[in-house]
């Protein structure tokens, strides 16, 4: 019986739906102040508003945000979510917003972005599930996925390669892209296969088994399984 992808139907709806005020009732009518649901470092350090660490994936910042945000979770989460099951590909999700979302905010707080030459986004806002986005790719790929995909049409290759090219044409491609937050997504979602007791492809450093650096127990094993 194939899985109908109801985790990133779900999520999908939520973000599109709130970019077009569409859910502006409720409790949801927070998301409609960008202001107090964004991903803000200074606010969940100082403040501890941890919630925005998830809130802030539901904002997007204009139209091309949105095409890409909505083309790129179909393109990934109609992939692994088939292949892991509803719940799994879930707590994928939420496990990866909340890893980038920390490492994001701790790494701004040290002050890495700026060493590196790159904005750095500690005092400001980060919109939109970018980071979960390109998460999704080395995940994916260690479940045993070629993670082949397009961006607008436009192929792009498989393997360990995949998020960083992706990386490289979104930044081309919208200069207003956070280049730092998506690598921390790619960094959160190498994370997350290592927790998870899967073997990761990382260019230049070839397949790192999670044992080797010391995560041999694993603590989110099986719950996400090819």
């Amino acid at each position: 019986m194939q899985i109908k992808p109801m985790a990133t139907l779900a999520f999908g709806g939520m973000v599109l739906g709130n970019h077009l005020g569409l859910l502006r009732f409720g409790p949801l009518l927070f998301l409609a102040d960008a202001g107090r649901a964004c991903l803000s470092p200074a606010a969940v350090l100082f403040g501890l508003e941890m919630w925005r660490l998830f809130t802030g994936l539901f904002i997007l910042s204009g139209d091309g945000h949105m095409y890409w945000a909505m083309s790129s979770l179909a393109a990934k989460g109609l992939s692994l979510e088939p292949r892991v099951g509803t719940e799994s590909y879930a707590v994928v999700l939420i496990v990866t917003a909340l890893l980038s979302g920390i490492i994001y905010t701790l790494l701004t707080w040290i002050g890495l972005p700026s060493l590196l030459g790159l904005h750095n986004g500690f005092d400001s806002c980060f919109v939109g599930p970018d980071m979960v986005l390109f998460a999704l790719k080395p995940v994916s790929l260690a479940l045993g996925g070629n993670e082949a995909s397009s961006f607008f049409g436009m192929p792009l290759p498989g393997g360990a390669h995949a998020a960083w090219v992706e990386l490289l044409i979104v930044y081309v491609w919208h200069h207003n892209a956070s280049m730092f937050a998506n690598i921390c997504g790619i960094f959160a979602g190498y994370l997350y296969c290592l927790l998870a007791g899967l073997t990761i492809d990382v260019p230049h450093f070839g397949r790192i088994d999670p044992a080797a650096l010391g995560f041999g127990r694993a603590p989110l094993r099986g719950m996400a399984r090819g």
